[in-house]
């Protein structure tokens, strides 16, 4: 665990952290049991360590940074899938009626977040939604950690469902989202009429609403992006989603 500003200040471990150690020390049975009891489904191989992966980066823990946490990864090569659960050290905070449930040191007392990745004929694709949510949760917030072989099939068959979803999606050119195929000609109708149309990132982002009619801070889209519609211009306003 890293030290915080208050052990700086005492030039030692202060109260809380010394709190915290007992708590993770108290958990860390139950943790440990949870990483092992992961399998792995047919293809797949498993990998474990200190520190937290999105799936696609680690951030590992080294003689000079301590974590708080413990991946596992679970990696298809072959099919481009990996599935990154990170656990963390310390107890969740449950409740119930308003009053805090007791830790136990059982599963229920876990906190876990995942994130799912999966590659594609356009790249690399993941369920989480950037500073918003990520990908699945087990413990607090989320399903059981018991059922961890369940959320795990449930993101493989979410894969297989967006890969198809994917194929009916249509990039707008000079713009950098699409639009599923069976939506466009309504999309285009709407646009012709005059009305506006809004974009928006999958998480925190940059958001769009797209409309003939120029707003006071709208601005021209190009003319293939206005071809595509099937109209003689469009023009972007642009606002933060977050």
């Amino acid at each position: 665990m890293n030290n915080c500003y208050k052990c700086e200040k005492a030039n030692g471990e202060c109260n809380d952290c010394k709190e915290n150690a007992a708590k993770a020390a108290a958990l860390a049975p139950t943790v440990a049991a949870f990483v092992a009891s992961v399998q792995a489904p047919a293809g797949f191989v498993k990998s474990t360590g200190r520190g937290s992966h999105t799936g696609m980066e680690l951030w590992a823990e080294t003689a000079s940074r301590k974590v708080d946490s413990t991946w596992i990864l679970l990696e298809n090569a072959d099919a481009g899938i990996k599935i990154a659960i990170n656990v963390s050290d310390f107890p969740s905070q449950r409740y119930k009626a308003g009053k805090k449930i007791p830790c136990r040191n059982t599963l229920d007392d876990l906190t876990c977040d995942g994130h799912t990745v999966f590659k594609t004929d356009k790249g690399w694709r993941s369920f989480d939604r950037r500073g918003v949510e990520d990908s699945f949760y087990l413990g607090n917030y989320g399903d059981s950690p018991a059922d961890v072989s369940k959320v795990i099939q449930v993101q493989l068959e979410r894969i297989v469902e967006s890969k198809e979803t994917s194929k009916k999606m249509v990039a707008i050119p000079g713009f950098g989202f699409s639009v599923h195929q069976d939506q466009l000609e309504a999309l285009k109708k709407k646009l012709a009429s005059g009305l506006s149309h809004t974009f928006m990132p999958s998480g925190f982002g940059t958001g769009h609403i797209i409309c003939i009619n120029k707003s006071r801070f709208g601005t021209r889209m190009s003319a293939e992006t206005a071809k595509f519609f099937g109209v003689p211009a469009l023009y972007d306003e642009t606002f933060d989603a977050d």
